[in-house]
């Protein structure tokens, strides 16, 4: 196949990929592997594809870490930065990017989400004791990627701790 002709059958594909929302260049990149039959020409291809996507600003892992870490502390699902450092990097978004992005983001961003979540939690559990209460509630937002600074601060305040 063509390698001109191969970038012009893909590319409206990938562009489609790429405007539901901000991509990183590894998840675009991996994404170009599933369109692309010609395994002779792919490493081409790609490179072509993704200079031509760049150059356009349709993707971009800066762009991409700044938009995902806005959306996530804006959201009405309270996620904390060690659950956005995990999902970027999964995306291929390299470790500078990522700690640039979330520098934006204090303290205090992340306590209100934290506590939504543990408040919320809280009408929902059925806790025995003060001791369950604070091990489920630890677990929850572990999971929810916060730091542990602020699950302490969160489940003293959640459960009227001093």
């Amino acid at each position: 196949m063509n390698t001109d002709y191969a970038v012009e059958k893909y590319y409206p594909k990938i562009l489609r990929f790429v405007a539901m929302r901000a991509r990183s260049k590894k998840e675009t990149i991996d994404r170009l592997k599933k369109y692309i039959q010609d395994q002779e020409e792919i490493g081409t291809i790609i490179e072509i594809m993704v200079a031509r996507l760049e150059e356009g600003g349709f993707i971009g892992d800066e762009k991409f870490a700044k938009e995902f870490v806005s959306s996530i502390f804006n959201s009405s699902k309270p996620r904390g930065k060690q659950y956005v450092m995990r999902y970027l990097m999964q995306k291929g978004v390299p470790r500078q990017i990522i700690e640039t992005a979330l520098s934006k983001i204090n303290t205090e961003d992340e306590f209100a989400p934290a506590l939504v979540a543990a408040e919320k939690k809280l009408r929902i559990q059925k806790s025995k004791n003060q001791f369950d209460a604070k091990r489920k509630l630890y677990a929850h937002l572990v999971g929810k990627g916060f730091s542990l600074d602020i699950i302490g601060r969160v489940i003293d305040r959640a459960l009227g701790v001093k």
